[in-house]
């Protein structure tokens, strides 16, 4: 009997384990996930700028919400895009 109990004990244990496991791993992959999309939008964002500024659209801009270092990146970039137009307007005025 004492045993039996212990056993019973340990696979209901073993199984509150499991599920805490898998709802870890879940959390862990829905906060990945979430990651990965907040910090790979702003670059697909700027790689687009900076695709339409190659191709001749001088006046392409990136507008970024969030204020973290890839805004600071963003706010560069547009910053450059300005500076490249501004170099271009003087060039055809000479």
């Amino acid at each position: 009997m004492k045993n039996e109990n212990i056993e019973h004990r340990v696979r209901s244990f073993q199984s509150r384990i499991s599920i805490t496991t898998c709802v870890f791993i879940g959390i862990l992959i829905g906060g990945a996930f979430f990651f990965f999309r907040r910090i790979m939008d702003p670059i697909r964002q700027l790689k687009s700028a900076a695709d339409r500024i190659a191709k001749g659209d001088l006046g392409a801009r990136v507008f970024l919400k969030n204020g973290d270092e890839i805004k600071a990146l963003a706010d560069s970039f547009n910053y450059m895009s300005d500076e490249i137009n501004r170099h271009m307007a003087g060039l055809t005025k000479q």
